[in-house]
């Protein structure tokens, strides 16, 4: 998915799930999310944030080491988006 898409979604919360592709969790975690997202199509946009995103970890205050980590993202609240992180 492209960031076109991504922010031009009518769905205004995001699931964001990111992985390290080179580590052992990675095929597990995505199966587990694309599982998931089938349940909340429309209602959930599911993105995979890969660990080479550096940008988007560092907007989300996310390190390497929390990797696999979740984020909710709120893109349809006034003040900005709004960010849920899972421990």
């Amino acid at each position: 998915m492209n960031f076109k898409k991504i922010f031009g979604s009518p769905v205004q919360q995001h699931m964001l799930f990111f992985t390290n592709k080179e580590a052992e969790h990675h095929t597990a975690t995505v199966a587990a999310y694309t599982a998931a997202a089938a349940n909340f199509k429309g209602q959930l946009l599911f993105v995979n944030v890969p660990s080479s995103e550096q940008k988007i970890l560092d907007y989300f205050g996310i390190t390497a080491e929390q990797l696999p980590t979740t984020v909710l993202a709120d893109l349809g609240s006034e003040g900005g988006i709004k960010k849920f992180p899972f421990a």
